[in-house]
């Protein structure tokens, strides 16, 4: 496995330019796979603590699949689908995967009536509810977050050997990409073929543009100081980025600041109830009754309300969240307008006018290609799931 000393390196002097913005090369060995066949079979998770994620989205097909097909080769048990109202074909994946003779996936529509944040936080709280029975630990994700450990592949040798008996709430802080040359989005979609045209199936997974994987094309990031990345990287960014945000503090992006702000919790199954997406409330039975801890504001954990070692922070060298928060422009402008319909601010872009050209330079100032040691796999795993087995073969002889 990939070391913390290698994820995340700093130059040994200065950093080099890419277009007109300063970058730091960020590498990782990558798993070279070599000589194993390119196609699989899904074998289930490892022993070990059971790992639960929920989504809630609404139209995101360009990444569903690898989203699901990256957690579980990471150890997810089982990935729940909470479905926001999409007219894209969501509500087909459940169906897709049992066909496949997967049964990982979970289908739920989300029938709460709120805000956006609200209907966030029934589907996050909805999650722990009902389906805590299934996991040790259980998460609510973004589809645009993938979480990663560089020394636990798959991640439950992280709970078993780097989390304490006595912690109920794991804090994981995310880092977030830019965009790269990608204007349009992915292509994916389910389509539902007739039986008889052969195919063995009703659903299937199709991309005219073949195998998309966004986490193997999208490298520049934002500077990190929980990374010990230059400091100047780190504060002309943020300088830049806070004053264009002063109107849109709720979506904004500046927050990479080493203060844990941006990420996600982990709870604990056995803790008793409440999840939020950012933070909230949790429950937590420690044997001697129920108790109330706060766990955050946002999107960061209020450690003095709740102590050591109840809530933790996982150490961001050992367990961290990639977002990847624009994997197109033109996925970049749907999340801003669907954002401005519950704001104040009004129609939000970061595409618009000179903004782009200037918000690279706070989201592509790092090359981070730790992502590419998980490349292999996870071709073999989408691509099993979009060819037909006659491709594979055909595939699999050249």
């Amino acid at each position: 496995m990939v070391s913390a000393g290698t994820r995340h390196h700093a130059a040994e002097a200065g950093h080099r330019s890419l277009s007109s913005s300063a970058t730091h090369e960020v590498t990782a060995s990558t798993a070279a796979h070599q000589g194993s066949r390119p196609f699989f079979e899904d074998t289930g998770p490892p022993p070990g603590p059971r790992l639960v994620a929920c989504t809630l989205l609404k139209d995101e097909m360009p990444m569903l699949v690898e989203w699901i097909e990256f957690h579980r080769m990471l150890g997810f048990s089982q990935l729940v689908i909470y479905d926001d109202g999409s007219t894209d074909g969501t509500h087909l994946v459940e169906r897709f995967y049992q066909q496949q003779g997967r049964d990982y996936v979970t289908y739920v529509p989300n029938t709460y009536n709120g805000t956006r944040i609200e209907r966030r936080i029934e589907a996050a709280g909805q999650c722990f509810k009902h389906f805590q029975h299934l996991a040790d630990w259980i998460i609510h994700l973004d589809i645009d977050e993938f979480i990663w450990s560089p020394q636990h592949d798959p991640l439950q040798g992280y709970f078993e050997q780097e989390v304490s008996a006595e912690t109920h709430i794991l804090y994981t802080g995310a880092t977030r990409f830019g965009w790269g040359s990608q204007r349009r989005r992915y292509s994916y979609a389910f389509e539902e073929v007739p039986e008889s045209q052969g195919l063995g199936q009703t659903i299937k997974l199709v991309n005219p543009a073949g195998l998309q994987l966004v986490t193997q094309s999208h490298f520049m990031r934002a500077a990190d100081r929980r990374f010990g990345e230059p400091e100047d990287l780190v504060e002309n960014s943020l300088e830049y980025c806070r004053s264009q945000r002063t109107t849109a503090t709720r979506l904004s992006p500046c927050t990479n600041d080493g203060e844990m702000r941006h990420g996600k919790t982990w709870v604990r199954a056995s803790t008793g109830q409440g999840l939020w997406t950012h933070g909230g409330s949790v429950q937590v039975d420690r044997g001697s009754g129920l108790e109330w801890f706060q766990i955050g504001d946002g999107m960061h954990m209020n450690t003095s309300e709740c102590p050591s070692p109840i809530c933790e922070r996982a150490d961001p060298w050992r367990l961290h969240i990639y977002h990847y928060r624009s994997p197109s422009m033109e996925d970049e402008l749907k999340k801003s307008a669907d954002w401005a319909l519950q704001t104040d601010e009004g129609f939000f872009s970061w595409l618009t006018d000179e903004q782009y050209t200037e918000t690279t330079q706070y989201l592509n100032t790092i090359r981070d290609v730790a992502m590419m040691q998980f490349g292999a796999r996870l071709e073999q795993r989408v691509a099993a799931l979009l060819y037909p087995p006659s491709h594979q073969d055909k595939l699999q002889s050249q």
